[in-house]
């Protein structure tokens, strides 16, 4: 079992290519969404729904992420918040906005 991430760095370095996370808005009664991580960079990430996990979607968003993907930037650090491995993100009113969390690790696929 991996220790769970508390800070931004940690969930940076795991928020690559290829991985599976978890994106939910808190105090929706929403469901929660899968997402693959088609592209990182260090200022964002950019998410599939899993909705649309065909190989040839997976392809589309890999070679044009801007046209295909949708992108998730990164707040600065103070604006983050973790509970039980899952990153919260807040707005400048201190509220929670939307949370992630990583379900298949790219690395250890």
């Amino acid at each position: 079992m991996t220790k769970p991430m508390t800070t931004l760095a940690e969930f940076k370095r795991r928020a690559v290519k290829g991985a599976v996370v978890e994106r939910r808005f808190p105090g929706e009664p929403r469901r929660s969404e899968e997402r693959l991580i088609v592209h990182s960079q260090t200022n964002a990430i950019a998410l599939l729904p899993a909705h649309v996990l065909t190989a040839e979607h997976i392809a589309s968003a890999e070679a044009n992420p801007q046209k295909y993907a949708s992108w998730l930037y990164w707040p600065p650090a103070r604006l983050c918040r973790f509970r039980e491995g899952e990153l919260i993100i807040l707005n400048k009113e201190w509220r929670p906005i939307i949370a992630l969390r990583i379900l298949k690790d790219a690395r250890r696929a």
